[in-house]
């Protein structure tokens, strides 16, 4: 065996690993590479409570879908008038909801600032409002549950809400003279809303004693013979959509 190393004797092998030591401290590391991980993208699971319910109808969210939507002319124009109503929500609407038994609906006008984009009329379809028929411009005749609040997001995009007018239901052709004593029998055709039943539209003529000529359910419409003076009174009924006097049979001359 050698003799044991002095730690003198050891400086010299110090010294010359300094360096060494001194540069493998002072070296840049370079960072690892990630391991790539290719993966599907996966939406979070959300419960049915946590969903977003759908954005309330906008002026900015509504879809151009007819000609006159981008006129800014807001002229409702009816077979009955035509007139630029003011924003906002008719008394009389307010007042036919306060008072209507609850679970029925009632008929009104609608205007929009915009015509309703699909988005908008699955708003209005939850809040219960059904669009009927289209009145030019941007205009409906709708149907409104009894216990609609009128401050609903659905109807966030709605310009005015108004009450049917008699006058607009009925057409130019009928005889409305109050000196007829003897209460003269005419054929009326009258065509109801489309959310009213046949059975319901059947009922409320029977209030009249009409006598029904003929029939189109699937127009919602009736050829009827009646007093005339019930035309007044069947102009207030609220499913009653339209009234006029029925043309006469066609004659067939041999």
């Amino acid at each position: 065996m050698g003799r044991e190393r002095e730690p003198s004797d050891l400086f010299p092998l110090v010294v010359m690993l300094l360096p060494m030591i001194a540069g493998c401290i002072s070296a840049p590391v370079a960072p690892s590479m990630p391991t790539m991980q290719v993966t599907a993208a996966v939406a979070p699971a959300v419960s049915p409570t946590e969903r977003p319910t759908p954005l309330p109808m906008t002026a900015n969210t509504s879809s151009k879908i007819a000609a006159d939507s981008n006129s800014q002319d807001y002229t409702v124009r009816l077979k009955s008038r035509e007139f630029v109503p003011d924003p906002g929500v008719g008394p009389d609407v307010e007042r036919l909801l306060r008072s209507a038994p609850s679970e029925e609906r009632v008929h009104a006008l609608v205007q929009f600032w915009q015509i309703p984009s699909d988005m908008d009329r699955a708003n209005l379809e939850i809040a219960g409002v059904k669009l009927l028929a289209y009145v030019p411009t941007n205009t409906w005749f709708v149907s409104l549950p009894s216990g609609l609040s009128l401050q609903s997001e659905a109807l966030a995009n709605t310009r005015w809400i108004g009450a049917i007018q008699p006058e607009d239901r009925m057409g130019t052709n009928l005889d409305l003279r109050s000196d007829d004593a003897d209460g003269r029998v005419i054929s009326l055709e009258v065509r109801f809303f489309a959310d009213t039943t046949t059975a319901d539209a059947k009922q409320l003529l029977a209030g009249y004693d009409a006598v029904i000529e003929a029939e189109a359910p699937e127009f919602h419409r009736f050829t009827v013979r009646v007093n005339r003076q019930a035309i007044s009174s069947l102009a207030n009924e609220d499913s009653v959509q339209w009234i006029v006097e029925a043309a006469p049979p066609k004659t067939i001359h041999n």
